[in-house]
């Protein structure tokens, strides 16, 4: 019983941090990426940027490349970013609850167990009713969501 209390209070305090994300204004990468736009808007060459960064104008306009792409890693992005005088940080937001995101969850496999058990009761001349067949839904979610099975993500 502990490891679900802790889990719930980890599950608490999480969620009011990232609920907390939402407020923030966040900006979203332009276009062309961020190193490209810092380092046009403070007019600096790839050549100068590269000095900074230790590496040939090439390589940087690759790096701008690759942010574009997705494919630039965190400590890049950073090493870069740090070069044109800025810092990066980075932030994780969720457009629901975490307890929303697990009630979803649970919903969604109780939803698979009982349609699943209903179809073989139904081949058995055993149907059920639609509501008796959202009632047991609704039962068996609020059960996931009380025993949180390492299944439910299954």
């Amino acid at each position: 019983m502990f490891k679900k209390e802790a889990q719930d209070l980890a599950r608490t305090h999480l969620d009011k941090r990232l609920q907390a994300m939402k407020k923030v204004d966040i900006m979203h990468m332009p276009a062309r990426g961020w190193i490209y736009t810092l380092r046009t808007t403070l007019g600096m060459t790839l050549a100068q940027l590269g000095r900074r960064l230790g590496v040939s104008p090439q390589a940087v306009a690759q790096l701008e490349k690759r942010e574009v792409e997705g494919q630039i890693t965190i400590a890049s992005l950073r090493e870069a970013l740090r070069a044109l005088g800025v810092q990066s940080t980075h932030a994780v937001v969720s457009p629901a609850s975490l307890h929303e995101i697990i009630r979803k969850q649970a919903e969604k496999k109780a939803r698979e167990i009982v349609m699943r058990t209903s179809q073989s009761m139904h081949l058995e001349n055993q149907k059920n009713s639609d509501k008796r067949l959202q009632i047991a839904i609704r039962e068996k979610t609020e059960h996931l969501m009380e025993t949180m099975p390492s299944s439910l993500w299954d």
